[in-house]
């Protein structure tokens, strides 16, 4: 085991130890402070180790956790085939279509682009620091895009931008959870999820979606919440199955948040993609829980420019909740990434601004992807779930009585298009009554869907 040390009084000073090279004390009895100096301390007890800062408005020696991490992960071994395995065998054949991670092939939004060109070149301090809570012009225009199309009215204190989704799900669960508590997650999931939760020291407890409409049964959820339950973590419209929550579906979930005084932590970022039982997509459609009454106070909710505008190496995100939480988001977040890119964040704000909720028409190709898509599983055998928004299709396998990591291969083989298996997002298999089922990213390009479909509709799966 190794640990980094930094002092925080004296920037760039740090020292590293090994195991056996650990402070006596800390080697003694597996609890112990590292590096003491100024605000942050590492802590380590039983193989974690914890960055914390001392809380500058009490004299008290009151601690707040930045970042945890175990050393050893040993719950790994329970979920899914792991991501480096499925990209190196989707390697493996140059010309095939890549289907399996979800990042689109088109052009992100152009307005975005020209103005964060414009930033870039001709603004100087638009490349500069901005504060960390992001830049002002960002927080006004998410303010200001989510009045216009959900009628909701924020502060600036309930907005902060952050350096991705990813982070603000990181920065969230370390603000929201401390060791010992448990945190729902509905099975499958995106994967970093359990990671997240498990850094902060908190128990992972799962919740299974059935197929084909993976919505949630409120029963299996009431059974799961306990004592210690601090958290339940939604998804809408949902990584990997594509189910968006109803209105019927969120009251429930805010009638159990509130009998159990419970945080809701909603990962959002497919907002912008949803559509109805036609294939329709319904603009500005998607139904928030944070909306629900009485619900804004205990919910922290999830934005995502790489998703909303399709920008995924911009890593620009953002979250939105009551002022307490965000506070501390943006404490952690400042002694991370301290701020997104500049340039960038102007880029997204003056796209926010123009943004009519058409979104250049991407929404609407890749709903009508999702039906191309869906009518050549059919033809190969596959069985296409429903679904009504989000990047993605699954299809069950059950009828061709093969493992799902041998469908993978014999996609890749036969008909040269890469995808996942749905064990890929499970929290824990060990407790997974999922049907073998497989993910299709259908954020492509439509040539791309079209040249996807062809293939399938001539390779036999049988």
């Amino acid at each position: 085991m190794w640990l980094l040390s930094t002092d925080a009084t004296r920037r760039g000073s740090r020292r590293w130890w090994s195991s056996s090279g650990l402070p006596r004390k800390l080697r003694s009895n597996g609890v112990g402070v590292i590096e003491g100096h100024g605000m942050m301390r590492l802590i380590e007890k039983n193989g974690t180790f914890a960055v914390r800062w001392n809380s500058s408005s009490s004299s008290s020696a009151t601690t707040t956790a930045f970042a945890k991490a175990k050393v050893d992960a040993p719950k790994a071994a329970s979920r899914g085939v792991s991501w480096d395995k499925l990209m190196a065998l989707a390697r493996r054949y140059p010309d095939a279509i890549q289907l399996g991670q979800g990042y689109p092939d088109y052009e992100g939004s152009r307005v975005a682009r020209e103005a964060a060109a414009d930033a870039l070149l001709r603004h100087p301090m638009l490349n500069q620091y901005t504060p960390t809570r992001g830049l002002t012009r960002l927080i006004e225009a998410l303010i200001g895009y989510y009045r216009r199309v959900q009628s909701v009215d924020l502060s600036e204190q309930q907005v902060t931008v952050l350096t991705s989704g990813t982070e603000g799900l990181f920065v969230a669960t370390q603000a929201m959870i401390k060791p010992g508590d448990e945190v729902i997650v509905f099975q499958p999931c995106f994967p970093w999820y359990p990671k997240m939760i498990e850094m902060c020291g908190a128990k992972v407890v799962t919740v299974n979606l059935q197929p084909p409409k993976f919505a949630p049964s409120f029963e299996d959820l009431r059974k799961a919440i306990s004592g210690a339950t601090k958290v339940v973590v939604l998804n809408s419209p949902h990584n990997p199955t594509g189910h968006a929550y109803t209105q019927e579906e969120l009251l429930e979930f805010s009638k159990i948040a509130q009998e159990h005084d419970l945080w809701i932590l909603s990962d959002e970022v497919y907002e912008n993609v949803v559509w109805d039982n036609t294939g329709s997509v319904c603009k500005f459609g998607h139904k928030r829980i944070g909306q629900m009454p009485d619900m804004f106070d205990r919910v922290v909710t999830i934005g995502s420019a790489s998703k909303l505008f399709s920008l995924t190496g911009w890593r620009l995100g953002w979250a939105i909740g009551p002022q307490e939480v965000i506070s501390k988001m943006d404490q952690i977040h400042s002694l991370s990434t301290y701020c997104a890119a500049s340039p960038l964040q102007h880029g997204v704000a003056v796209a926010l601004e123009e943004e009519d909720g058409t979104f250049e028409g991407i929404p609407s190709m890749i709903a009508e992807n999702y039906t191309v898509m869906a009518q050549a599983c059919e033809q190969a055998g596959l069985t296409p779930y429903p679904a009504d928004g989000g990047h993605f299709l699954c299809a069950g396998i059950g009828s061709l009585r093969r493992s799902e990591m041998e469908v993978v291969e014999q996609l890749l083989e036969r008909a040269h298009v890469s995808v996942l298996p749905l064990t890929s997002f499970a929290c824990d298999l060990a407790v997974s009554t999922a049907e073998p089922a497989i993910r299709i990213a259908i954020c492509k390009k439509r040539e791309t869907i079209a040249a996807a479909a062809e293939r399938l509709n001539k390779v036999s799966l049988d």
